[in-house]
């Protein structure tokens, strides 16, 4: 089975209930094995960026019982390049502008 999420952007209430309804159908459907894709594009214009990461690192997987045959993948939309050249100082003055332009005031927030 596979099952893939994108553009959060922020909204950790609906991706957390996305992911329990996503694990709903796993235990329904019982598959085999599971691929759990989320597509990137975490962060940004909603206010819970960080909480948003956070249930991307623990994955679907987190959702199941243990042992559960679940891979999660995740994949970095332009969003979450653009925090992790602000992290690796790799974030030109445009960038930093089309960013916040784009939501990113919204993650500073979150962050502190």
């Amino acid at each position: 089975m596979l099952v893939a999420v994108g553009d959060v952007h922020g909204r950790a209430d609906l991706y957390e209930a996305m992911l329990a309804a996503l694990a709903d159908d796993v235990r329904r459907l019982e598959p085999a094995s599971v691929l759990s894709a989320q597509l990137g594009d975490l962060i940004d214009r909603g206010p819970n960026s960080l909480d948003c990461l956070s249930l991307a690192a623990a994955g679907l997987s987190d959702f199941l019982d243990p042992g559960a045959a679940v891979e999660d993948v995740v994949l970095m939309g332009n969003h979450d390049d653009w925090l992790r050249m602000a992290l690796d100082d790799t974030l030109g003055p445009s960038d930093v502008s089309t960013w916040v332009n784009n939501g990113g005031n919204e993650t500073f927030a979150d962050f502190g």
